[in-house]
C-alpha cells in the first residue's frame, strides 16, 4: 500500500510526506488537499525552544547560530494525535534501542541528530498507518520535550512535498522518513538525583539577560530535562514594569523540588522601564495571567542581579515594584521611583521626615541621608508611644542599598537619655552591624535581620536589657536562614521570630506560651531556632510571617500546595481555622474556600491576610475597624475575600488595625483599608474604610 504523510507546520513551512519513492526531486503541481491546522514547534516555528531545530527534509534549513550540543541523549517518539493530546506511542527511539531496530544517531560532522522512522514498523511490529490519522513526532531529553512536528497520513502518493515551495522529496525506500534535528547549547540541562548542588547557567541573550539556577542536593528524585526559555506571555499580561528580556519559562512547568531552587536572574539596566529605580526590582512569578512577588526576593544593584527561590517551575520575570508595610497608626512604602514615603501618626517621628508630632494623611518622603537609597521598608506594630527604655522603639526600619547595605531606623533614639530621645526623633540612624543585611523585620520593641550568608541578627530588648548592637542568633549547626519575621514585644520572653532555611524548612524561636513557636513543645520559651512540626506534604515553606503583641501567632505558606498554615494564639480567630479561643502549638491549615491556593501571607496585630494565586486577597481574625476589607466590621475566624472589584494584588501587609496591599497594575498603586484615625490609609482622610481605598501616589 502506498501512503502519503502530510506535514503541516505554519504559514512559513508546511510539508507533506508520501509513500513509495519512484519519483526524483522534481517540482510538480500540488496534488493534495488543503493543509489541516497542526504545527511544528522549534526554534524557527511557533516560538519554540530557540536552541532546538528540525532539519530537512521535514523543514527548510533554519538559520541556526548557536553552538551544537553533542552531549545530549535525545529520544524520539511518534504518537497519534487527537486534538492536542497524544495517544499510545506507535514508534519510539533512543540512542540505544528503537522501533524496527532504528536508533537515534549523532552526526558530528553535520552537527545534527538523526533517526530513520520506518513508517511500516510500530512498537507492536509491522503495521499500516491508517489514512487520515495525524501523528506527532516528539523529540525529548530526560522526558522533557524540546519540540514536535505533526504529520498526517492521507491519500496514496509517492513523494514528500513542501506545499509552500512546491518542492518534492522522495521517501527513502518508499517508507522511511529521516527525522533530523539540531540541539544547541542551552536547549536543555539534565539534572537528577545528586549528593552535590547542580548549577545551571544559560547563555546571555541579546537583551543582556541570563539565568542561573542552583538545584540543591536531593531536590530531584529522577533525571529531569530542565529548560529555561524566553517566555511567551499570555495576551493581556501587564509588562509596564517588566525589565526587557527577563521573562523566562522554567520547565517542565509544574516541576516540584524537595528543596527550594536558588534563582539568580541577570538583567541589563538599559532595559529598565522608564522612571523606575533599579533598587525596586524583584523576582516575580506569573500565575493565572498575573504577576506575584516571590517572597524574599531581592536585588543587587552592583551586579545587576535579582535573586530569589522557587520550589516549583513556572514563568518568572524581573519587575519593578512598589512595596508597602502597615504598622500601628502609620504606614510606609517604597515607590518604583525608589523614593521612600510614610504616612499616618508622627507622634515620635515615625514618618522619618525630620519632625515630630501631628499626622499626615498622605504619603510624605522620608528624609534619607545623602547618597542613601532604600529597597524595602518594615514598620513595627507599635503604640503611639512605648516604653522609654526600649532599645528599638518599633517605629520604622529600612534596608538601605548603599554600598554598606546597612539597616536604617527612625523613631526615638536608642539612648536612654530623654534629651537624646528628643533630639533623635524623626532622624535616621543605621544599625551598628559590620556586615551587609539583606532582609529586615521589626516588632514592638525588637528587630531582626539576615545577611547574605544566612546569619540572623536581632537587637532591641532582651530580658529588659537594651541591645543596641545586632546580636547573632545561634541557629542549629548547618542551618542558614534567608528570611526572617518577628512579632510581639521583647525577645525572647514575649516575642517570636521565625525564618526559612535554605532548604525551605521554617524555624521559630522566642515566647511559646500560646504555641507561637509551632514546634508542639510546652516549653514557655525556645531561646534558639527550632523547626516547626509540619505535615510531610508541606514541609517546605515559601514565606513565614509573625504577628500579635501580647499573644503572638504566625502564619506561613506551604510551597508544594499553596496552603496557608497558622499557629499560636487565637483570641480573635486569627488562625483562620473556623474557631476562636483555642491556640495551636503546631501549624494548622486555614479554612480556605475550596480550590483557593495562596502565594503569600502576612500576620498583623489580631488578623492575617493572604494573596491568592488569582490575585484576590483573603483576610481573617479581628475586624474591629474594617481591617478584613470585606465591607463589614464583623470578626471572622475563617478567610473572607477582600472586596476590591477589578483590582488584582501581588503582595499584602497586615498591620495592627489596618491592612495595605500592592496592586498588580499599575505597578505603583497601593491600597489600604481599616483603621484611619491618624491617616494611616494614606487617602487624605481620617475616616475608617471597610474596603480598600487607593493610597495617594507614592513618589
Amino acid at each position: 500500500m502506498h501512503r502519503l504523510i502530510r506535514m503541516v507546520a505554519n504559514a512559513a513551512a508546511s510539508l507533506v510526506l508520501m509513500g513509495c519513492a519512484e519519483r526524483v526531486n522534481a517540482p510538480t503541481a500540488a496534488r493534495v488537499p488543503a493543509a489541516p491546522s497542526f504545527e511544528i514547534r522549534d526554534g524557527a516555528h511557533n516560538s519554540g525552544n530557540p536552541h532546538f531545530y528540525f532539519l530537512p527534509p521535514i523543514v527548510a534549513s533554519p538559520n541556526a547560530t548557536g553552538s551544537f550540543d553533542a552531549t545530549q541523549a535525545p529520544s524520539v517518539t511518534v504518537c497519534p494525535l487527537a486534538g492536542s493530546d497524544c495517544g499510545p506511542v506507535v514508534a519510539q527511539f533512543s540512542m540505544t534501542t528503537g522501533t524496527g531496530s532504528a536508533v537515534v544517531r549523532i552526526d558530528a560532522a553535520s552537527q545534527l541528530y538523526v533517526v530513520n522512522w520506518q513508517t511500516d514498523q510500530c512498537v507492536t511490529g509491522p503495521c499500516t498507518l491508517p489514512s487520515g490519522n495525524v501523528y506527532r513526532i516528539r523529540v525529548l531529553v530526560a522526558s522533557t520535550e524540546l519540540g514536535h512536528a505533526d504529520v498526517q497520513v492521507v491519500a496514496s502518493q509517492q513523494e514528500a512535498k513542501n506545499v509552500n515551495t512546491g518542492e518534492f522529496f522522495p521517501l527513502v525506500d518508499g517508507r522511511t522518513l529521516p527525522v533530523k534535528f539540531r540541539i544547541e547549547q542551552g536547549a536543555v540541562f539534565v539534572a537528577g538525583p545528586s549528593s552535590q548542588p547542580l548549577m545551571i547557567q544559560t547563555p546571555v541573550t541579546a537583551a543582556g539577560s541570563s539565568v542561573q539556577l542552583v538545584i540543591p542536593a536531593g531536590a530531584l528524585s529522577q533525571p529531569t530535562g530542565i529548560t529555561v526559555l524566553p517566555a511567551m506571555l499570555p495576551s493581556g499580561t501587564s509588562t509596564s514594569a517588566l525589565v526587557g528580556g527577563t521573562a523566562y519559562d522554567f520547565g517542565p512547568s509544574g516541576t516540584m523540588f524537595a528543596s527550594p531552587v536558588a534563582v539568580m536572574m541577570q538583567y541589563s539596566p538599559a532595559q529598565l522601564p522608564g522612571g523606575m529605580a533599579e533598587s525596586t526590582l524583584r523576582l516575580f512569578t506569573l500565575m493565572n495571567g498575573r504577576w506575584f512577588l516571590v517572597p524574599g526576593s531581592r536585588v543587587n544593584t552592583a551586579t545587576h542581579m535579582v535573586m530569589g527561590t522557587t520550589s516549583h517551575f513556572s514563568t518568572y520575570g524581573v519587575l519593578a515594584s512598589a512595596s508597602v508595610s502597615a504598622g500601628d497608626g502609620f504606614s510606609c512604602g517604597v515607590g518604583t521611583s525608589g523614593a521612600t514615603a510614610c504616612w499616618g501618626d508622627n507622634g515620635v517621628g515615625q514618618l522619618g521626615n525630620g519632625t515630630t508630632g501631628g499626622i499626615s494623611a498622605t504619603p510624605g518622603v522620608v528624609s534619607a541621608p545623602a547618597g542613601v537609597g532604600f529597597s524595602a521598608v518594615s514598620v513595627g506594630p507599635a503604640h503611639a508611644r512605648g516604653r522609654d527604655t526600649a532599645g528599638v522603639r518599633g517605629r520604622g526600619l529600612l534596608l538601605g542599598l548603599e554600598p554598606a547595605r546597612r539597616a536604617w531606623q527612625w523613631h526615638e533614639d536608642q539612648q536612654p537619655s530623654a534629651d537624646a530621645r528628643k533630639r533623635a526623633r524623626g532622624r535616621l540612624r543605621h544599625s551598628q552591624h559590620g556586615g551587609k543585611l539583606v532582609a529586615v523585620s521589626m516588632a514592638e520593641n525588637s528587630s531582626c535581620a539576615t545577611d547574605g550568608t544566612g546569619a540572623v541578627y536581632c537587637w532591641g530588648v532582651d530580658h529588659g536589657s537594651i541591645l543596641t548592637t545586632p546580636q547573632p542568633i545561634s541557629a542549629p549547626p548547618g542551618v542558614t536562614l534567608f528570611a526572617v519575621s518577628i512579632g510581639g514585644l521583647f525577645l525572647p520572653d514575649s516575642a517570636v521570630a521565625c525564618g526559612i532555611a535554605a532548604d525551605g524548612t521554617p524555624f521559630c524561636w522566642g515566647a511559646n506560651g500560646v504555641g507561637a513557636v509551632g514546634n508542639a513543645s510546652s516549653d514557655f520559651i525556645e531561646p534558639a531556632p527550632v523547626p516547626l512540626a509540619l505535615p510531610v506534604t508541606d514541609s517546605v515553606f515559601s514565606v513565614v510571617s509573625v504577628g500579635g503583641k501580647d499573644y503572638q501567632f504566625a502564619c506561613g505558606v506551604g510551597s508544594r500546595t499553596g496552603t496557608v498554615y497558622c499557629w499560636g494564639g487565637n483570641g480573635t480567630g486569627q488562625l483562620g481555622v473556623g474557631s476562636v479561643g483555642s491556640s495551636s502549638s503546631t501549624p494548622a491549615p486555614i479554612a480556605a474556600p475550596g480550590g483557593v491556593s495562596f502565594a503569600s501571607v502576612s500576620a498583623g496585630g489580631f488578623h492575617a491576610c493572604a494573596v491568592a494565586t488569582t490575585g484576590n486577597v483573603y483576610c481573617w481574625g479581628s475586624n474591629s475597624n474594617g481591617q478584613l476589607g470585606d465591607g463589614t466590621a464583623t470578626d471572622s475566624p475563617t478567610p473572607v475575600e477582600v472586596y476590591a472589584p477589578g483590582v488584582s494584588f501581588s503582595a499584602v501587609s497586615a498591620g495592627r488595625y489596618h491592612t495595605c496591599a500592592v496592586a498588580n497594575a499599575p505597578p505603583n498603586t497601593a491600597y489600604c483599608w481599616g483603621a484611619n484615625s491618624s491617616g494611616q490609609l494614606g487617602n487624605g482622610t481620617t475616616v475608617d474604610q471597610l474596603t480598600p481605598v487607593a493610597v495617594s501616589t507614592i513618589p
